[in-house]
């Protein structure tokens, strides 16, 4: 019964975890302004539809530049952020006053960063909503279609939080490049890679790469407005990229509840 009750208290340690409870103050960055930066972003990529007529083009544009704030921009003006590293502060606190500085006290310092993270990603998401549902009136998208533009935006964006948590633990500048490489590739790795194996192999007859895993092309694809088969063509990528950060942040939730309870 004792054990029972602990693993049903574990989702609610995992949203006090979230919720910004125990944030240690020295880490925790303004999600309000990142929020105000989004709306102008949006408006800006509202003004990127201007010029072409074509109903189907306007509002795809205006997507890929939303994206393009959502998975790059976002984690840049993180990771971006200056760190005064804050484990090394604590540990020089405790010597100078002859105490050992304890070593479940860098976990909290470390938790930060994701809750910060998640804050960030549900605040963007959910303004971001204000903007796809209008827009399907206008781009004449289905339900279905309006959905699945969502589970692409939200899969991809939730793993880019989760290179974007761990890089804002890494006290070091490298540590922080290597995290912003990481969300670049994730986004336009297999792009970079398709456009560098055709313009080598130009000459091979019968060769064809077609992009699955970015979520530049699988929006640009599924937001036309009369495109049935993009669905079909993909869902299991997006299904598996969903898949992927839900499995991250998982393991992440594991040593949230695992490292609380020490």
């Amino acid at each position: 019964m004792v054990r029972q009750t602990c693993l049903l208290a574990q989702p609610l340690m995992l949203l006090g975890l979230l919720g910004g409870v125990h944030m240690h103050p020295s880490r925790i960055r303004s999600t309000s302004n990142i929020l105000l930066a989004w709306c102008f972003w949006l408006i800006g990529s509202w003004f990127v539809t201007i010029g072409p007529s074509a109903a189907e083009v306007a509002p795809r544009m205006m997507l890929i530049a939303a994206t393009t704030g959502f998975l790059v921009l976002w984690p840049l003006v993180r990771l971006s952020q200056g760190s005064e590293n804050p484990i090394n502060r604590s540990r020089q606190n405790h010597e100078s006053v002859g105490l050992v500085f304890p070593r479940d006290a860098i976990w909290p310092i470390r938790l930060t960063a994701y809750q910060q993270t998640i804050r960030d990603w549900m605040g963007l998401f959910f303004v971001f909503q204000a903007v796809i549902w209008p827009l399907m009136l206008n781009a004449y998208w289905t339900m279905p279609q309006t959905i699945w533009l969502n589970a692409t935006l939200g899969g991809w964006s939730l793993l880019i939080a989760l290179i974007l948590g761990w890089g804002l633990n890494r006290e070091s500048g490298m540590g922080r490049t290597i995290a912003m490489v990481g969300c670049l590739l994730v986004v336009l790795g297999e792009p970079v890679i398709v456009g560098m194996v055709c313009n080598v192999a130009t000459e091979i007859d019968g060769l064809f790469w077609q992009t699955r895993f970015s979520p530049f092309i699988a929006l640009w694809a599924l937001a036309h407005p009369y495109e049935a088969g993009a669905l079909r063509q993909y869902q299991p990528q997006i299904i598996t990229v969903t898949m992927a950060a839900i499995l991250g942040w998982g393991i992440v939730w594991q040593r949230l509840v695992y490292h609380q309870d020490l």
